[in-house]
């Protein structure tokens, strides 16, 4: 016996000894079902990357500008502070997945007037909706004041920074919160001249644009109208798995 034709006799079999331990009038109280859904987890992962949606540069010193690109440094209180702006569309991530991991990864290109090495850049989720080509310094989107995730900067340029924020991410997928993307600020205050400028690759960048890689779970769906299925999966609850297994739903 072919391992198939097994199978469909397994299944005749199971549903003949579970009618015989019940009566035809138990199945006709209940209602004509029209449809029930039954959700698999799928044990395979999926990985998925995003490019930025915007990137700006809010500018301290020119409160009103907009400015593009991802520059970033910190002069305190002193008004010649830059901090960058990014967010992605990842809307195509089922809101039932469970999230493995997410990193936003940017590449440093380079850095000005003095190396940032060893500086925090800090990672902060915005709270409010922004667009690249209007968002200035005075016109920011509001933002958490605890970082979602923060690097240390590396000796030198001509690598990718990588943040994990995966808790973010979940978020954002189950609707707790709203995805506006993150600020990136470096948080080491440089008190004289010379203030180091770290220079990420943003989005209209010829090369090594910067990404947001999700891994994470899919799940199926597989929706179930026959009536006499839905009775028998309704009348014998205890027997459910077996049957999902047997009629091939896992």
């Amino acid at each position: 016996m072919n391992n198939k034709l097994y199978k469909k006799t397994l299944v005749l079999g199971t549903i003949i000894l579970l009618f015989g331990m019940s009566t035809v009038s138990a199945l006709n109280n209940y209602s004509e079902p029209t449809k029930m859904i039954e959700t698999i987890v799928t044990p395979t992962t999926d990985v998925d990357t995003f490019n930025p949606t915007d990137d700006a540069t809010i500018l301290q010193p020119k409160p009103n500008d907009p400015n593009t690109g991802l520059k970033i440094r910190n002069h305190g209180d002193g008004g010649w502070t830059w901090q960058g702006l990014i967010k992605f569309d990842i809307s195509t991530i089922p809101s039932n997945a469970e999230i493995i991991s997410a990193t936003l990864n940017c590449f440093y290109r380079t850095f000005a007037d003095n190396n940032p090495t060893g500086h925090v850049i800090n990672l902060y989720r915005l709270t409010s909706d922004w667009m690249e080509e209007t968002v200035t310094w005075n016109t920011q989107p509001t933002y958490v004041f605890q970082p979602t995730s923060y690097i240390i900067m590396p000796s030198s340029p001509g690598v990718w920074l990588q943040w994990d924020v995966k808790s973010d991410i979940e978020n954002f997928v189950k609707g707790l919160e709203d995805n506006f993307g993150w600020k990136i600020s470096d948080d080491t205050l440089w008190p004289w001249p010379d203030i180091p400028i770290t220079r990420l690759n943003y989005k209209e960048y010829e090369s090594d644009i910067p990404y947001l890689e999700i891994e994470f779970t899919r799940s199926r769906s597989r929706e179930i109208t026959n009536p006499f299925l839905i009775r028998l999966f309704e009348c014998f609850p205890n027997a459910f798995p077996i049957l999902r297994q047997l009629l091939g739903f896992q």
